[in-house]
């Protein structure tokens, strides 16, 4: 692992986890060495993905975020021919506490001090 990377850390986002453990992992995460994590989500769990990212980001307003929507197809393989069975939503988010790459069409910048306690009452479950 390339020292660039050593304080990255991915995440898969299922619909079977709980919101509070994952923003509280998360939390630890930042508190630690990690200064950013890859949040990666599909189907169903991108509203789970996006409810997350939210809540981190009214904690940690410092947080600067990248979103990406790749194009992801996907394939099955049927007695050795392969068909196209799909195309699965896809949605990586990208939170850090050091600058990203600001031209990227997906950036947001941090949130400013008034924006960060907006909404936080019934944002976990």
């Amino acid at each position: 692992m390339a020292s660039a990377e050593a304080d990255t850390f991915s995440v898969r986002v299922t619909q079977n986890v709980r919101t509070r453990r994952l923003i509280n992992f998360i939390l630890k995460l930042f508190d630690g060495k990690v200064r950013t994590v890859r949040l990666e989500s599909e189907g169903r769990s991108i509203t789970k993905c996006i409810k997350v990212v939210n809540v981190l980001r009214a904690r940690l307003p410092s947080l600067h975020q990248l979103n990406e929507v790749p194009y992801c197809s996907s394939t099955a393989k049927c007695d050795g021919s392969e068909f196209q069975a799909g195309c699965k939503s896809v949605m990586i988010i990208t939170l850090s506490q050091l600058q990203l790459d600001s031209g990227h069409y997906g950036y947001q910048p941090p949130l400013g001090s008034h924006q960060s306690n907006i909404g936080l009452g019934s944002a976990v479950d």
